[in-house]
């Protein structure tokens, strides 16, 4: 299949559903992480890179690359 880019935020959640009216949250965000499911490595979910948020601005967590 072709690669489709995603964020799964909940997965075989029985009985979840979107709320009637949208909830009023704050969600901080220390850090966020690039995902395979699969791949050479075998089944599973594997990390694949590393980013960092300072200050509300997305950094790279890899050496050089921003």
């Amino acid at each position: 299949r072709p690669w489709r880019p995603h964020l799964t935020l909940a997965r075989r959640a029985p009985g979840a559903g979107a709320p009637a009216t949208p909830l009023a949250a704050r969600w901080p965000v220390r850090q966020f992480v690039l995902v395979e499911s699969g791949g050479p490595q075998g089944p599973g979910y594997h990390v694949l890179r590393r980013y960092g948020a300072v200050d509300g601005d997305v950094t790279s967590g890899a050496p050089g690359a921003n």
